[in-house]
């Protein structure tokens, strides 16, 4: 197994970005904010109302909250949207808050003008809170901030594998039948994934055991009959098919013509098989082209598969 540090290096890094957002998803928050004071009241002429609200934006129920005000003022619980809340001196107590919860309270505050900066502390069982001056430094929930991480993290993501998926599923099968025909043997061209160790044909071709060659071209007018020449020494028959078309082919070279199968080739012996196609005498360029293929068969059920583009000579005898 070949040693890649970069992956390694990749997972680790992955690994230690997926443990950091699955914390920032998970961590406990526990904030204080003050949305409003009233400096007049029919209820005390030298206080005034403020408004506290304790939010709870983690997973897990917070226990035992205590926020801690200024000692040198006088609080009184006025009214709460939960019986969790009381007032203990200058010590605002709540039993539980829920997640995705919060605890609203209304204090009367004597003896100064409170300020956000009166709140000095905030405690649970498991963790501390914070003191946010604007209602937008509240953070989301825990459900908003999967939301959060589903959109822009998990959606992005699962767009771009698929659109990679999609791109290999269209591009890889072109790419490696390209790269695939990248053998060649005496001018044959032979599709890589034959090239086998295990098999008996490509390396009785190899090692010339076995051959295949285009004859010398004859011709009457427009047609040119193409000589395959076979040659077994390797001990063990197979069968071939041989096929030679043009870019001119027409009626006077039938289709079927142009393909012969199940040639048995047995060892120590030499075939010749003639197929005719059609070149006009005064053909230039591509028409002179003969494209040609053998298909390879042994008792094994091996194959090997051969193409040549053969370009026919200007004067064919």
């Amino acid at each position: 197994m070949q040693f890649n540090p970069i992956s390694i290096i990749l997972t680790l890094v992955g690994g230690l970005l997926l443990a950091a957002l699955l914390g920032w998803i998970r961590r406990p928050r526990l904030t204080v904010f003050v949305p409003r004071t009233f400096s007049y009241n029919q209820l005390s002429d030298k206080g005034h109302l403020v408004e506290v609200t304790v939010f709870n934006r983690g997973f897990k129920t917070e226990e035992n909250i205590d926020v801690t005000l200024n000692p040198s003022l006088k609080y009184e619980l006025l009214g709460a949207n939960s019986p969790d809340a009381s007032v203990d001196k200058n010590r605002l107590k709540m039993t539980r808050i829920a997640p995705s919860d919060e605890i609203t309270m209304l204090l009367v505050v004597e003896n100064g003008v409170f300020k956000p900066d009166d709140i000095t502390q905030t405690v649970s069982k498991e963790t501390k809170g914070v003191t946010v001056a604007k209602l937008e430094d509240v953070p989301p929930t825990a459900m908003q901030r999967v939301f959060l991480v589903g959109v822009f993290i998990v959606l992005p993501a699962i767009c771009y594998l698929g659109y990679v998926a999609i791109n290999n599923a269209f591009t890889s099968p072109k790419s490696t039948a390209v790269a695939a025909e990248i053998t060649k043997e005496n001018g044959w061209t032979i599709p890589s994934f034959y090239k086998k160790d295990d098999n008996s044909l490509y390396k009785s071709l190899e090692s010339g055991k076995l051959s295949v060659e285009l004859g010398a071209l004859s011709a009457k007018g427009d047609i040119v009959s193409v000589p395959f020449q076979l040659r077994n020494d390797s001990g063990a028959v197979y069968t071939a098919t041989l096929e030679a078309i043009t870019s001119t082919t027409d009626k006077r070279t039938p289709r079927y013509e142009q393909l012969v199968s199940d040639v048995i080739v047995f060892p120590g012996n030499k075939i010749e098989k003639n197929i005719n196609v059609t070149i006009p005498v005064k053909a230039t360029g591509n028409e002179r082209t003969i494209f040609t293929t053998v298909f390879l068969q042994n008792a094994n059920g091996e194959t090997l598969k051969l193409n040549r583009n053969y370009i026919a000579p200007d004067k064919i005898n």
